[in-house]
């Protein structure tokens, strides 16, 4: 296993009914169980930023967790799971639709309708330790959007956020993925890391604002989870990005 790979997992929903951006409770158990058990050091999204800002190795077993969109199952279904295997993770929030649900704009049909995390809810997990980050106000693709757009869904989601939480929150991830200079830019002065959708590991030539992250959908499967560091997965991935890149083009799926 190599020590300058380092996998950041990319979630969406913690849910007892399986869907293309969920998966069970029991699933997410069991993968934690199992990076617990092999010795998994999850650290924060803030950690790995600075190791990669001050080129530290990364420890030969490490992890990143990350849930996308801040849907109110985590707080139910992961909240418990993290607490009992005293692991972090970073949760980025659509701050327009906090006590909503992911209905919006530009949604695909198949992605299923959940209601996201109240106020409170976010409150008592940045109690708990987790950390949160900006995913805009209203998830839209900001490649497509003028400057004065831009800056609003950035500038505006990381205000609320930290005004109701009452500390700096320091990353961002790109909705769907998409970015342009701008979009860019302006993360990079407003945020000390962002996440990105491109399949892939971490290793110490990662750009800090274009992070790659492993969407957990793709290895779901215990055979495929436990090799999570494995050269065959690593093929895998490689094989796997060009295919999806293809299919969101020709379905004109916003995501990558």
């Amino acid at each position: 296993m190599s020590p300058a790979r380092l996998p950041v997992l990319a979630y969406h929903a913690i849910h007892p009914d399986r869907s293309l951006i969920s998966i069970t409770p029991g699933e997410f158990e069991w993968q934690l169980n199992f990076l617990k058990k092999n010795g998994y050091q999850v650290v924060t999204l803030n950690q790995l930023v600075q190791w990669l800002e001050q080129a530290v190795k990364f420890p030969r077993r490490a992890v990143v967790l990350t849930f996308d969109d801040g849907l109110e199952c985590i707080y139910h279904f992961a909240l418990p799971i993290l607490k009992k295997y005293d692991f972090v993770a970073t949760v980025f929030l659509v701050s327009g639709f906090i006590d909503k649900d992911n209905n919006w704009p530009g949604q695909p049909e198949i992605i299923a309708k959940l209601p996201t995390l109240s106020w409170h809810q976010i409150r008592e997990m940045d109690r708990s330790g987790i950390q949160f980050g900006a995913h805009t106000l209203t998830h839209p693709r900001l490649d497509l959007l003028n400057p004065v757009e831009i800056e609003r869904e950035i500038l505006d989601c990381k205000a609320s956020i930290q005004d109701q939480l009452r500390h700096s929150i320091d990353q961002f991830a790109y909705p769907y993925g998409r970015y342009n200079d701008q979009v860019l830019n302006l993360v990079k002065k407003n945020f000390n890391g962002a996440c990105s959708t491109r399949l892939g590991y971490a290793t110490q030539q990662s750009d800090p604002y274009m992070i790659e992250r492993i969407d957990i959908n793709y290895i779901s499967h215990p055979m495929l989870f436990k090799r999570i560091n494995s050269p065959a997965v690593s093929l895998y991935f490689s094989a796997r990005r060009p295919l999806r890149i293809l299919r969101a083009s020709l379905t004109r799926q916003p995501w990558q």
